[in-house]
């Protein structure tokens, strides 16, 4: 008879697996050794790494518009999530405002925050392909010309290309739109992209959370963005009622 422990799992190749759960079934396997008497999972320890054993893969495209710490932030976020495999893709000019802007991050420490990095010109990469499977892509921040090569389907970078993919396939697709003003052309590509089933998150702050700090603003956009794609997360205070607002702006 298998013995499981709740959140563990004692077999493998179950749908639904987490690096997690192994790692839950192997510490139990290694202190209670007779219960495992069947032909049971105990997770090599050579296999267990987060790529195997992903829940979530997350597709994370960061653009020329400025805002690259926006992508940084969710990139941090995604990285500690240990069920959540990240594969990241940067444009030319992304990399180019990111010389710029005092993110603290150098290209390669971005790149560290990703399971699997591709170079924006590869169209052959596994992300070009609708057969490839994830579980959403987020565009941080999205340029207007990235916007506009999406609601016309010109696929002409692989970011373009991916974010293609995901429509089609009909997987989930938010984006950021770093831009102000909109002109009337950005407005009418996100409309149509919006109903698609996009999902237009622009960074706009909160101020109800009594934000302190520029990282405060940053969290909180952050935390919408984990929300969208179903990622359990206390990035940022939530809403907890006008009452309870009330009181936290008098102290």
């Amino acid at each position: 008879m298998c013995v499981r422990r709740p959140g563990c799992v004692a077999a493998r190749g179950v749908t639904g697996t987490t690096y997690t759960q192994l790692r839950c079934a192997t510490q139990l396997a290694d202190q209670h050794p007779q219960l495992f008497n069947c032909n049971v999972m105990v997770a090599e320890r050579t296999m267990m790494t987060k790529g195997d054993f992903a829940l979530k893969r997350i597709v994370v495209a960061i653009t020329g518009a400025s805002g690259t710490i926006y992508g940084i932030r969710l990139l941090e976020a995604l990285h500690a999530a240990p069920e959540v495999e990240v594969h990241l893709v940067m444009s030319p000019w992304a990399k180019e405002n990111l010389a710029i802007e005092a993110s603290g991050y150098s290209e390669s420490q971005i790149n560290a925050l990703a399971d699997v990095v591709y170079d924006s010109r590869n169209m052959g990469a596994t992300i070009a392909s609708g057969s490839f499977r994830h579980d959403g892509m987020v565009i941080v921040p999205a340029s207007m010309k990235t916007v506009a090569a999406i609601a016309t389907g010109m696929g002409d970078s692989l970011i373009g290309r991916a974010a293609d993919v995901t429509l089609k396939e009909r997987r989930p697709l938010l984006l950021v739109p770093r831009e102000s003003p909109f002109n009337q052309i950005h407005l009418e590509n996100m409309l149509k992209l919006a109903k698609m089933g996009v999902e237009i998150i622009p960074p706009i702050p909160a101020f109800y959370n009594q934000p302190q700090t520029i990282a405060d603003l940053i969290d909180h956009n952050t935390m919408k963005l984990l929300d969208h794609l179903h990622i359990d997360n206390e990035l940022s205070a939530r809403w907890q009622g006008l009452a309870q607002a009330k009181q936290e702006a008098r102290r």
